[in-house]
């Protein structure tokens, strides 16, 4: 017993996917990934005030007026 299948068989037991199918929710869900994780949220926001307060707040350059700014920031 021979089982032939027709073309259109062949195509609906496998259809064909599209290139781009699914890339729009893989770029979300990496982006979702980074953006909401608790760690980079915290680097993002505690890192500048770090830095600031290092580098700017109490060191005595920071009094030095540049234009119409100080150097502290």
């Amino acid at each position: 017993m021979s089982h032939s299948l027709t073309a259109e068989q062949i195509r609906s037991q496998n259809p064909v996917v599209r290139p781009n199918r699914g890339l729009g929710r893989f770029i979300w869900v990496s982006f979702s990934g980074v953006f909401f994780n608790p760690f980079n949220i915290g680097f993002a926001i505690l890192m500048p005030v770090i830095m600031y307060l290092m580098f700017g707040a109490n060191q005595e350059y920071s009094d030095f007026s540049v234009g119409n700014g100080n150097v502290a920031s």
